[in-house]
């Protein structure tokens, strides 16, 4: 016979594989559009707030404009992207786990070149990291490429003159 204990373990095993597939799950439902500069639709010049609504899984955020963190935003740490709302941008660094329309992160910028077309600009900062520029409907995308593999994604809302690089 099964007691109330066993229940109350049964119950609680249950509700935290729910949790637990919960929170990994919304890896799963991550879309990035680099034609359309969004994740999962959302706009990197949307509010904080609507941000954190749209993905309530955030691990921090900073106020707009205060001189620090890329301008401000909101974090993403355990999905490894990052909403600069105060720079206007998307960063989509490699260990994220969502998918994308251009397959881009984590290849050799050879094969990313056959997809994107040539870059309107290239800049290799002084720790040897390359970045490529590619102009978009919605300002430019900018991607950070060291040893030949694009590390890191950036979806600007910007014209490339108007992009200032944050690292």
């Amino acid at each position: 016979m099964m007691t109330h204990f066993n229940k109350l373990v049964i119950l609680f095993f249950c509700f935290s594989c729910w949790t637990i597939s919960s929170a990994f799950g919304q890896e799963e439902i991550l879309q990035v559009s680099i034609a359309e500069g969004t994740i999962n639709g959302i706009k990197p010049t949307e509010s904080i707030e609507k941000i954190k609504e749209a993905f309530p899984f955030f691990t921090g955020e900073t106020e707009e404009h205060q001189g620090f963190n890329c301008g401000g935003g909101v974090f993403f740490l355990n999905h490894d992207f990052y909403a600069y709302t105060g720079n206007d941008y998307w960063e989509i660094r490699d260990e994220f786990k969502g998918s994308f329309d251009m397959d881009v992160l984590g290849k050799n910028i050879k094969d990313v070149l056959k997809i994107m077309g040539k870059a309107k600009k290239t800049f290799t900062n002084e720790y040897g990291i390359k970045y490529y520029y590619f102009k978009t409907k919605y300002g430019c995308c900018v991607l950070n490429v060291k040893n030949d593999y694009v590390k890191m994604a950036d979806l600007y809302w910007k014209k490339i003159k108007d992009v200032k690089l944050c690292y």
